[in-house]
């Protein structure tokens, strides 16, 4: 009932945003924005996608607008936008191929590739949607105590299948042409039409994104006689269209110029050599400048049994001596200076030393099935893409003398080979 008499009543009131404004929002590629390409990643291995440092990174204020373009002091979490939900509609584009046909190939047959956002929020759960057909949502609890102002920060790859497959995807050329943010829930009548409150903002911008892994230049080095013995480990890039009528597509379109450093591996991969930082100097720098920009670490490598000794040696002379080594660089991936040198001073030998090696999820790939032959195995204790091999020292050395490593050597080694005994 009215506060004025029975002739009157009541009608309830709902003042809606008129306009998103997200002029503020931009485009980051993560670790190095000067670049035009990512490695293909995984953002639900992160507690915290904003921690994720290889990314599409969207970020920016969006701010609740009136008709009269002035901010929406009361369009907050505790206010007006506390039952509130605004669709984040990323416009993109893929190619060679369109992304809802976008297949992964292996031996465990074809899966599909989906695009990954995860939207990170404060207040609520992130916000995830994995597809060629889903979009993220913006909680209006987002809109805390800034006057109409939420702050995004959205993460976006290709998902890469770390754990449960072996399978490779060709380099996808996206382009990231704009976002939308709309509340789809809310409408008004402006302009002889009906219209929900949006806002809009272009990128056109193109990205290439790459399967990357790591690569040992042996998976086994047999009948070291030595005590000491680099071990190279590369960075490379799967490319393989498969395509008669454009057979240079991997080197002419995409800059894989170099196959595999290793020479135990298909000429499906190729090394990473466009990630040499010469390429990438913006104006005003110089080479040393950007030397460090796309550097990525080793986060734990390890030897088994007990016993070696492993060094991690960049190409700036840094040397780490640990068994278990947190944060080695990898150099600009530039696939050629970085080492990993394994030494024993063992009384008994055959020793078989087994490396294994934890890089970002952004370098892992699962080369076979799991130990029953499965390959969407979901076991605990599974390697979950980490990069293995052996290192297998014969004969009975001692120490004596410098090797051509800076190693001491062993030079009473027993040179014979037993071969049924480095298995």
């Amino acid at each position: 009932m009215s506060n004025f008499d029975v002739n009157h009543t009541d009608i309830a009131l709902t003042f809606e945003p008129y306009r998103f404004d997200v002029s503020g929002v931009r485009l980051t590629l993560l670790p190095d924005d000067d670049v035009n390409f990512l490695l293909m990643n995984d953002l639900s291995y992160y507690d915290d996608p904003a921690d994720t440092n290889m990314t599409a990174r969207i970020h920016g204020p969006i701010v609740a607008l009136g008709a009269d373009g002035g901010r929406l002091s009361n369009y907050t979490g505790t206010c007006h936008a506390i039952d509130k939900s605004i669709s984040l509609i990323l416009e993109r584009k893929t190619l060679p191929t369109a992304e809802e046909n976008l297949k992964s190939t292996g031996v465990c047959g074809d899966t599909v590739v989906n695009f990954q956002q995860v939207l990170d929020m404060k207040n609520v759960s992130d916000s995830l949607a994995e597809g060629h057909d889903k979009n993220v949502t913006l909680s209006g609890l987002e809109f805390a105590s800034d006057e109409g102002n939420a702050s995004i920060i959205l993460n976006t790859t290709f998902k890469k299948h770390i754990k449960n497959t072996t399978n490779v995807i060709n380099p996808i050329d996206m382009n990231y042409s704009s976002i939308m943010a709309v509340d789809t829930n809310t409408s008004y009548a402006a302009d002889l039409t009906t219209k929900s409150p949006d806002g809009n903002q272009s990128f056109n911008r193109n990205i290439i994104y790459y399967f990357a892994k790591l690569t040992p230049q042996r998976t086994v080095y047999r009948s070291i006689t030595d005590n000491s013995v680099l071990t190279p480990i590369y960075v490379d890039i799967y490319c393989d269209f498969n395509d008669t009528f454009h057979p240079d597509i991997c080197e002419r379109r995409f800059n894989l110029q170099d196959k595999s450093k290793s020479a135990e591996e298909t000429s499906s991969w190729h090394s990473a050599t466009m990630f040499q930082p010469n390429r990438f100097i913006g104006p005003g720098q110089t080479s040393s400048d950007n030397l460090n920009l796309m550097d990525f670490n080793i986060t734990h490598f390890a030897g088994s049994p007990a016993g070696p000794n492993i060094e991690a040696i960049d190409n700036g002379g840094l040397t780490s001596k640990n068994k278990n080594i947190v944060g080695i660089p990898f150099a600009n991936l530039d696939a050629t200076q970085d080492d990993i040198n394994v030494s024993v001073a063992l009384p008994a030998r055959p020793s078989t030393v087994q490396i294994t090696v934890t890089p970002e999820t952004f370098l892992r790939y699962n080369h076979a099935k799991d130990a029953a032959g499965q390959c969407n195995n979901t076991a605990s204790g599974e390697l979950e893409g980490l990069l293995q091999y052996r290192v297998i020292f014969i004969g009975n050395s001692v120490w004596s003398g410098a090797g051509n490593t800076g190693q001491t050597t062993g030079t009473s080694a027993n040179q014979n080979t037993i071969n049924r005994m480095t298995w």
